[in-house]
């Protein structure tokens, strides 16, 4: 099987409402199994941001970023958007 990895540096934003989201702070290097982001709830990048995917990451939500924080998404499988990463 060919591994693939991805690395995602910008994606327009898009506005969502977050009144009933969970919200999550990271900043570093996160790794994990699967990233599954769920309409609605977001992510809130603190500082550089590097999400390590060993599967697949879905993103439905939101993911936020403060002005000059670095956005990565690394997945050995699929990256999925159909919610909105944006920073700045």
């Amino acid at each position: 099987m060919m591994k693939h990895t991805w690395t995602l540096l910008a994606v327009i934003g898009l506005a969502v409402s977050s009144a009933l989201a969970d919200t999550t702070y990271m900043s570093g290097v996160v790794t994990m199994t699967r990233l599954e982001l769920a309409l609605g709830d977001q992510i809130i990048a603190t500082g550089d941001l590097t999400i390590i995917c060993d599967e697949d990451a879905i993103i439905d939500g939101v993911i936020l970023g403060d002005p000059g924080v670095r956005i990565e998404i690394r997945a050995d499988n699929t990256i999925e958007i159909l919610g909105s990463i944006s920073y700045g």
